[in-house]
């Protein structure tokens, strides 16, 4: 998935979006990378499992 929030600006921190998975019981990892206000690159794992 492709996310573009261009000019977003958030204090928080904090994006909500929705994404499906499948049925079976897997792990997930989740990868955000971005620009942030300085112009500096910033990653984000996030991981989770499906039961």
């Amino acid at each position: 998935m492709f996310l573009c929030l261009s000019g977003f600006k958030n204090n928080t921190r904090q994006v909500d979006f929705e994404f499906t998975t499948g049925d079976d019981v897997s792990d997930y990892t989740i990868i955000i990378t971005g620009i942030n206000e300085n112009g500096q690159k910033e990653t984000v794992y996030e991981s989770f499992r499906v039961e």
